[in-house]
C-alpha cells in the first residue's frame, strides 16, 4: 500500500509534459489569431489596390486618356498584381458626371440642364472599382465575400 502512495505522489510531482499540454491548449487560439491577422492584412492590401487604381484611372483621363480605355490601359492584371481570374471579378465603372451648383446631377449632353438662372454645370470624372474579396476562413458574424470599393470623383477641367 505504501508503494502505491509513493507512485501516486511521484506521479503528481512529475512536471514532464506540462509544456506540451499548455501548448495544446493555447495553440488553436494562436493559430486562429494569426490567420485572422493575415486575412485582415490581405483585405487592407486589396482595399489600397482598389483606391490606387481608381486614382490612377482618373489621372489617366485628366492627362488626356480616353475614359473608354481605362480598363485596357490602366487597370490591368500587371498593374494591380492580380491574376486573370481575379481581374474578371472586378466591376469597373468610369463615367462623366455633371451636376448643377445646387448639387443636382444632370445629363452632360444638354447645355442648359440647370434650372436656376446663373447656375452653371460642372463636369466630374467618376471611377468606381469593386472587388469581391473572399476570406481565407469563415468568421462568425462576417460574410465570406466582402465587397471592396475604390472610388474617386474629380472635377474635370
Amino acid at each position: 500500500m505504501l508503494s502505491l502512495f509513493k507512485k501516486i505522489n511521484a506521479y503528481c510531482k512529475d512536471n514532464t509534459g506540462i509544456a506540451a499540454v499548455e501548448f495544446a491548449l493555447v495553440a488553436p487560439s494562436l493559430v486562429l489569431m494569426m490567420v485572422g491577422a493575415i486575412d485582415f492584412g490581405m483585405y487592407l492590401n486589396y482595399q489600397i489596390k482598389m483606391e490606387n487604381s481608381a486614382r490612377a484611372a482618373v489621372e489617366y483621363v485628366l492627362q488626356g486618356g480616353s475614359i473608354n480605355n481605362i480598363e485596357s490601359d490602366v487597370i490591368t492584371a500587371e498593374n494591380m498584381s492580380l491574376t486573370e481570374d481575379q481581374m474578371e471579378e472586378l466591376d469597373i465603372t468610369a463615367e462623366y458626371v455633371c451636376e448643377c451648383e445646387s448639387g443636382e446631377e444632370v445629363s452632360c449632353s444638354s447645355e442648359n440642364a440647370c434650372n436656376d438662372p446663373g447656375d452653371y454645370m460642372r463636369q466630374f470624372i467618376s471611377v468606381e472599382i469593386t472587388y469581391g474579396y473572399n476570406t481565407i476562413a469563415p468568421y462568425p458574424g462576417l460574410p465570406e465575400t466582402m465587397n471592396i470599393k475604390g472610388k474617386l470623383r474629380v472635377h474635370a477641367p
